[in-house]
């Protein structure tokens, strides 16, 4: 029978090979956001961000990137 250490130290192992693989995957998910950016044919569109003072910001249609001047 498992003591209730054995069971703790289990736990924790399981938490932090969870946290590794989520570091991996969102390492993974920068890189395929960047790769979609670097490869768009961006089309650039002026919007208004939501909201009362809302500011005119250039964006693209396709990837979402915003562009700065």
């Amino acid at each position: 029978m498992e003591t209730n250490k054995q069971k703790l130290n289990n736990l924790i192992n399981i938490k932090y090979n969870y946290l590794d693989k989520l570091k991996d995957i969102e390492k993974e998910i920068e890189e395929i956001q960047k790769n979609i950016v670097d490869e768009c044919k961006h089309d650039w569109i002026r919007e208004r961000e939501p909201g009362q003072y809302g500011e005119l910001i250039t964006i693209c249609s396709k990837c979402r990137k915003l562009r700065y001047w």
